[in-house]
């Protein structure tokens, strides 16, 4: 039986996915990836409980981020791995449209496509992007933006308005997930209009598209009178975040370094993309410099936002799966199998050795991820005995919400601010919150047992909540690094 085009379609997502899932097995194994799930999976669990984000918990990121996973949580409950599925989804419909895009290219667009959904695939199952994390599930929506511009761009074709529009939209959808993707957003528009014809009138729809999702979001909060909720996620934390550095800095050297590892092959393969542009027409030439230049605005993007934690490169590994993918079959094209392949074997021999006593993440998040489930499984049953009911303050420790978001606590309880950075980005003083929640006398605290675990909150205010439960608590729960104190022990 022959089946038919839809069927094929149909068929090959199955199959990709099937292998998706297989290649990020990790992702749906280990409960304990990253501190930043804890807070997604609860603020998620907020919004399913009929809360709109931030009105009982907050996180600097636009609603639609938590509106979509509040939905998925909503069905299938508040699990960890529900997000994950979302992430898994998030890369399948990623890899689709770098099959569309390498559509663009004049000659071996099949293995150009191949190759770049492969190594698309490779690079985000493993470290930062097994996580659920906001840049791995907007980059679709970037890349199926970005897939009618290279076509026109490498037509020379002129982008129709309602096209421009519908890229746009998928763009606003993305700035609706995560704020980072409005410089991904201007690079469109800069793309569209010097490279992709778009002309006046497909610069303005495409402008239009990319306001569209903000402003409805932004209308959604007006009728709920809370658009200074609004304004303070998804304008000041922006503004707020300038000289704010991370707790844990990472030096740019090795920040450089483990992306780089991050990135292979494709690190590798964009580095020999002046190898590469002998081999192709001018055209062509053209269109490769576009998307080298797409690679490196996103890497300069990170860098001057100044967090340099992986999960912020996620993005730009769309772009450079492609351009990688590209680079290796025009220098096979021109140089041949005999030589280009023990090159580039070579290299990465070479690279591997020069790069091996370099730090790794891994190792750290191994350790961490070993501690983290201990004192999680603890600590969540103690939750379920003895919270039910008691109102709850949690001092800075995501790692904490994972036990929580699983947890039947009454949404009513949770804290507002995760963390003294985010009252801090939210335009609130990180003591004047503490103050405020220790004057609602809460029940149960929830702490670490490092004193200094409290991070960006600082010594004065550690020494405040010290001296609150000092005098008006009891240490009734430890485990490891996770401790809760209470006004009426059980």
């Amino acid at each position: 039986m022959t089946l038919g085009p839809r069927a094929r379609i149909a068929l090959a997502l199955v199959l990709g996915l099937a292998l998706l899932a297989a290649a990020r097995l990790e992702s749906f194994t280990e409960p304990f990836l990253e501190f930043d799930e804890g807070i997604y999976l609860l603020m998620a669990r907020e919004v399913a409980h009929g809360h709109l984000p931030y009105s009982t918990l907050f996180d600097a990121k636009p609603p639609g981020f938590f509106l979509l996973l509040g939905a998925a949580v909503r069905i299938f409950g508040a699990n960890i791995y529900v997000l994950r599925a979302i992430a898994c989804l998030a890369v399948l419909a990623t890899c689709s449209g770098l099959y569309a895009m390498a559509a663009a290219f004049a000659s071996e667009r099949r293995a150009i496509a191949w190759l770049a959904v492969a190594s698309y695939a490779g690079m985000t199952a493993s470290g930062a992007g097994l996580a659920a994390n906001a840049e791995l599930i907007l980059t679709p929506f970037v890349v199926w933006a970005f897939v009618p511009i290279v076509r026109a761009a490498a037509n020379r074709s002129r982008l129709d308005a309602r096209v421009a529009f519908a890229s746009g939209l998928l763009l606003g959808i993305a700035v609706e997930l995560k704020l980072t993707a409005l410089g991904e957003a201007a690079f469109a528009l800069a793309f569209a209009g010097f490279a992709a014809g778009a002309g006046a009138a497909g610069i303005l729809a495409m402008a239009a598209g990319i306001a569209l999702p903000s402003a409805l979001m932004l209308g959604v909060y007006a009728a709920d009178g809370s658009v200074p909720n609004f304004l303070a996620a998804n304008v000041f934390a922006m503004t707020r975040r300038v000289g704010f550095a991370p707790s844990e800095h990472v030096s740019i050297v090795r920040t450089i370094v483990q992306q780089f590892r991050s990135f292979l092959p494709s690190s590798l393969l964009v580095l020999l993309v002046p190898f590469a542009l002998p081999a192709c027409s001018s055209r062509e030439r053209r269109l490769a410099l576009w998307l080298a230049a797409w690679v490196v605005f996103d890497f300069v993007q990170v860098f001057a936002e100044g967090e340099l934690y992986p999960h912020q490169f996620l993005d730009a590994m769309a772009p450079a799966a492609i351009l990688g993918a590209w680079c290796a079959v025009r220098i096979l094209r021109r140089t041949g199998p005999q030589r280009f392949v023990p090159a580039i074997l070579g290299a990465l021999g070479l690279f591997a050795l020069v790069v091996h006593a370099a730090p790794s993440e891994l190792l750290a998040a191994g350790q961490l991820r070993g501690h983290g489930l201990n004192d999680r499984d603890a600590l969540a049953a103690y939750l379920r005995t003895n919270l039910a009911h008691r109102t709850l303050f949690v001092v800075d420790d995501w790692s904490l919400f994972y036990a929580l978001a699983n947890e039947p606590i009454p949404s009513r309880y949770a804290p507002f601010f995760s963390s003294a950075a985010l009252a801090r980005l939210a335009g609130f003083d990180a003591q004047t919150e503490i103050d405020r929640v220790f004057a609602t006398e809460p029940q149960v605290v929830l702490r670490t047992t490092d004193a200094d675990t409290a991070g960006d909150e600082g010594s004065a205010i550690s020494t405040d909540i010290a001296s609150h439960l000092h005098a008006a608590y009891s240490k009734v729960f430890c485990a490891g690094l996770h401790c809760a104190y209470s006004r009426d022990p059980r």
